[in-house]
């Protein structure tokens, strides 16, 4: 089995099919689709069913409400391919990009694959697109300078993106790491965090200059039904975690520089996320942060070092 189409599923009866079509209708063959209902209380829990008697390639899990990353790592558990493919049931892909990706790794032997998306709104007119790659490319990482480097300048900044439905992932690398989706009552952007993980621990990752994903902008979606008074503290935790995982892997150089990564992490949401936040809100949360130990920590050597920090913004250039 060559990949793995994990797609969570809750409540989204009206856009299911169309999302299921898309993977099904695939030019490349070689793959399964599993599907995860997470306690759907309207129909989408016997589109899945449908789906199932219907096509031999699609195997459907249900089970009580948990939330996203408990639906996926469910579809990890349960996945037998090679490579884990991540699409969200409200969104699609196009028809050719399992034999498109499949024949580039042929070509090119990566740890991760990653492609453009289309953004779509409730018209279904194209809202603007995310473009990674404007050509395909393969990056190598030789030392650990030189990832924490591609971390600092390409994956903080989003110019390679976070959401895990935009990248294919090694099942082996997965499941040799241990590694998981945590759950949004913990942390914020859980995405961000499986991909940093992941990123950790490879070599070689190659971009596809392709629009694979249709990302489907829905004005309820989890996104924009966030509580963004609540976020800044749980990216607190999230930097927690992923340092957790660096100090565990005795990566040095990131645990010495820690601190730049996770002033970037704050200071994308505090811009984007959070941009229509009330002022005495914002002050009011990062005041709040304050209690924690590691935050003190990386903000006191982020203030310390704050020339030789600008000096790191204006004059090195990832190539």
């Amino acid at each position: 089995m060559k990949f793995s189409v994990i797609v969570p599923v809750y409540n989204v009866q009206k856009y299911l099919k169309r999302c299921l079509d898309s993977v099904l209708n695939q030019t490349y063959k070689n793959y399964e689709i599993i599907l995860i209902d997470d306690g759907s209380t309207d129909c989408s829990g016997d589109i899945c069913d449908q789906y199932e008697k219907k096509y031999n390639d699609v195997k459907v899990i249900h089970q009580e409400n948990q939330g996203l990353s408990a639906a996926r790592n469910c579809g990890l558990e349960a996945a037998k391919g090679e490579w884990i493919v991540f699409v969200d049931s409200d969104d699609w892909i196009e028809q050719d990009m399992l034999r498109t990706i499949s024949e580039y790794m042929k070509e090119t032997d990566a740890d991760l694959y990653g492609f453009n998306t289309r953004k779509v709104d409730e018209n279904n007119m194209e809202a603007g697109r995310l473009l990674f790659s404007v050509e395909n490319n393969t990056m190598y990482f030789f030392n650990e300078e030189e990832k924490f480097d591609f971390f600092f300048y390409k994956l903080m900044q989003y110019k390679i993106g976070w959401e895990v439905c935009f990248k294919v992932y090694k099942k082996s690398i997965i499941e040799e790491k241990n590694l998981r989706f945590v759950s949004t009552e913990k942390i914020f952007a859980e995405d961000y965090l499986f991909t940093f993980q992941y990123m950790l621990y490879v070599d070689k990752i190659a971009f596809l200059c392709n629009i694979f994903y249709n990302y489907f902008q829905r004005n309820d979606s989890l996104l924009h039904s966030t509580v963004k008074r609540s976020i800044l503290p749980k990216l607190y935790w999230l930097g927690k975690i992923g340092y957790r995982t660096i100090c565990r892997e005795h990566m040095k150089y990131f645990r010495k520089n820690y601190q730049k990564l996770y002033f970037m992490l704050l200071n994308h949401h505090i811009q984007f996320s959070l941009r229509e936040l009330e002022e005495d809100v914002l002050k009011d949360n990062l005041e709040k942060m304050a209690q924690y130990q590691l935050h003190r920590k990386w903000m006191k050597k982020i203030e310390k070092e704050k020339e030789s920090y600008q000096k790191y913004m204006e004059n090195r250039t990832w190539l």
